[in-house]
């Protein structure tokens, strides 16, 4: 969330522990990773995911009851998690997916007419290419966009574009 801990060093604070049981063995992020490390394959990554499991690694916070929190417990698992990812796609194609996911098709039928809406796309796939290659120390590429439901049309397509993008998933 966009609320943090008071500190001398901020700490991240999650709305709910869900993201660890995706990670953990048996959750369904962990199975992908799982399945996948042994295949030659694209990785398409998500990084605001890498991100989140990123702050887990250190100190975090889970929303409790009303406004308190309570202190996360899942370090080992998340650096277990990156470790793997990382080892994972090692020599492989990775596409880094623009951060934050934004919704292109919103942005193609009501928000070409916001100034800055479009340098904003291009802002979130810079960042996705540089949080990917920090986390995950390989480079990798982002001219793919992967629109809400697969929606897709030319205007669609033309925001997109903007961005860098000259593929559409």
């Amino acid at each position: 969330t966009a609320k943090t801990v008071p500190g001398e060093q901020q700490t991240p604070v999650f709305l709910n522990d869900d993201l660890a049981k995706e990670i953990s063995p048996g959750g369904r992020l962990e199975q992908m990773l799982t399945l996948g490390k042994n295949l030659d394959i694209t990785w398409v990554i998500d990084p605001d995911l890498l991100a989140s499991v990123e702050a887990m690694t250190d100190r975090y916070e889970v929303t409790g009851e009303g406004d308190e929190t309570v202190v996360g417990g899942h370090q080992s698992v998340a650096k277990r998690w990156l470790t793997e990812v990382q080892q994972a796609v090692a020599d492989k194609e990775v596409v880094a997916l623009p951060f934050g996911d934004p919704d292109l098709a919103s942005l193609a039928h009501n928000g070409t007419s916001v100034t800055g809406s479009l340098s904003h796309l291009k802002e979130a796939t810079d960042v996705a290419s540089r949080s990917v290659e920090a986390i995950l120390h390989v480079k990798p590429t982002t001219d793919f966009a992967w629109p809400v439901n697969g929606a897709v049309d030319p205007s669609i397509v033309k925001v997109a574009t903007s961005a860098g993008a000259d593929k559409v998933i």
